[in-house]
């Protein structure tokens, strides 16, 4: 019976293709395992959870909450760390999160990138998970900080160009603001968490880890991460989605172009205006649905357009 199972509720990235995956991924071993799973939000990769067998729970503030304004902040971190919205509408996505984990009552949250979890989790005392890539990852971000220091300290002696120390000095400060040295970005995320009686994160970075972090990296890729009980490998989750590979039937040389499912329009437009300048290859290109087909036909019948290709065996026939 239902009432007899554990239960997990997820909040996953519904707008980035990959950290959807991610969380189906996790999601369907959970519930072959005995769980019910319920999963939260909308967006524009809910159609990949369409035919799970998942409870399905909506909250109203993913409606402006997700909009591009607030996703283009989300992806920058760099720039605005936990800046993601005013205070008051991080109070209604919170307070309504709340709620909806107070009526589930779920054993286990789990995440990857759904960042007001990690403070609606802490609020409701909910074991809270995330599952990110090791780059994101406290071992990590300390390894980096503590190399900027060293290189900045220029305790080797080698010449720093003035434009290479600027790059180590932007890391050392974005490294450190997630560390929690210097002043961070999470001061509403702390009022919210101290009116509920909650202890405060102690750094920007703290928006990302949960109770445990999964880590969807090959370890050998990070050797100087150090697993322990709080940050664990749990390997690369790959997309076993069937997609199909192109006929290529043309001797002329191939570009592939493929981006991710955050990258974002602009970026896309921009590298499609730079291979318009050479026009004798042949571009086979994956625009994770950020053209309309009215906009692709704008392009030369040697630009070839795909939501998604497999890499892996596209690669071969672009060599």
């Amino acid at each position: 019976m239902d009432s007899e199972k554990k239960k997990v509720l997820v909040g996953a990235a519904l707008f980035n293709w990959s950290e959807t995956q991610r969380m189906i991924t996790i999601a369907d071993g959970l519930w072959k395992n005995g769980w019910q799973v319920y999963f939260a939000g909308k967006g524009p990769y809910e159609r990949l959870i369409a035919d799970k067998p998942y409870k399905r729970v909506y909250l109203q503030c993913d409606t402006w909450w997700y909009d591009q304004k607030h996703i283009d902040r989300m992806m920058d971190m760099g720039r605005y760390g936990g800046h993601i919205g005013s205070a008051k509408e991080l109070e209604q996505v919170v307070n309504e999160e709340v709620a909806l984990i107070r009526e589930i009552q779920p054993d286990l949250m789990l995440t990857g990138y759904r960042m007001t979890f990690t403070a609606s989790a802490r609020i409701c005392q909910t074991p809270l998970v995330w599952c990110m890539s090791a780059v994101m990852s406290q071992p990590f971000i300390t390894a980096l900080y503590q190399e900027t220091k060293r290189r900045l300290s220029n305790q080797s002696g080698a010449v720093i160009e003035n434009g290479e120390k600027e790059c180590i000095f932007e890391d050392s400060f974005a490294c450190g603001r997630l560390l929690g040295h210097g002043k961070g970005t999470i001061q509403d995320w702390n009022k919210l968490l101290e009116e509920h009686g909650r202890p405060r994160f102690k750094g920007d970075l703290m928006l990302y880890a949960g109770d445990l972090t999964l880590m969807a990296d090959a370890p050998e890729l990070f050797p100087d991460i150090r697993e322990n009980k709080a940050w664990r490998f749990i390997g690369p989750i790959l997309n076993y989605e069937n997609y199909p590979v192109p006929e290529i039937k043309t001797d002329r040389k191939k570009v592939l172009i493929s981006i991710g499912s955050s990258c974002g329009k602009s970026l896309l437009v921009l590298l499609l205006q730079a291979a318009l300048m050479a026009s004798d290859y042949e571009y086979y290109v994956t625009d994770v649905g950020y053209l309309t087909p009215e906009e692709k036909q704008e392009y030369p019948d040697n630009f070839h357009f795909y939501e998604k290709l497999s890499l892996i065996h596209i690669s071969e026939p672009t060599r």
